[in-house]
């Protein structure tokens, strides 16, 4: 977290291979895969805060754009091989990252990652499912 020129290139690199470079690279492998499977389905996890311009959240926020235009691209180079290929937004969650950006917050109030995890199944489990959806 900090202004776009102050974040060490090293964070910078970083957050970009976990947040888009690591997908890229999964989705490749493992598309033989997904061709070969009777129901095809993948979701990426995104964040609220895409569509947000938030200061500060520079390479995160960046990053899950990156994800979410490769999400939505490939749904629709895949719409004829019936792919599902969504996001999730989990929204807010009690996580390092947000404990970092929130010091003090009263995180009582803040969903676990487990609980957004139990939606994800749930929307994972969705047999109606669509194409090119960010779910949440």
């Amino acid at each position: 977290l900090g202004p776009l020129t102050h974040q060490p290139s090293s964070n910078w690199q970083e957050v970009w291979t976990v947040n888009f470079h690591s997908h890229w690279y999964l989705l490749k492998s493992i598309e033989p895969l997904l061709r070969q499977a009777p129901n095809p389905n993948i979701t990426f996890i995104t964040s609220g805060l895409v569509a947000k311009r938030t200061p500060y959240w520079g390479a995160y926020e960046l990053s899950k754009a990156a994800l979410e235009a490769m999400a939505l691209m490939y749904a629709n180079e895949t719409k004829s091989l019936n792919f599902k290929v969504n996001l999730f937004d989990p929204g807010i969650m009690n996580t390092n990252i947000f404990k970092e950006a929130m010091p003090g917050a009263d995180l009582s109030q803040v969903p676990s990652p487990e609980s957004k995890a139990i939606k994800l199944l749930e929307h994972l489990g969705n047999l109606n499912l669509g194409t090119g959806e960010i779910l949440k």
